[in-house]
């Protein structure tokens, strides 16, 4: 794949079951701190 591919399918392990269906923010940043991304997503899937 050429450079300019992006994946938007990643998974983190949230090992408290009790979390599953809440809402979170997913918060990506760059090697300086800055703000690259953010998205609102739901713990073990779905929609906000």
């Amino acid at each position: 794949m050429g450079d300019n591919y992006i994946d938007k399918h990643r998974s983190v392990v949230v090992e408290d079951e009790d979390m599953e269906g809440r809402e979170a923010t997913v918060v990506l940043t760059g090697a300086d701190g800055s703000l690259v991304a953010q998205i609102a997503t739901v713990i073990g899937g779905g929609k906000p």
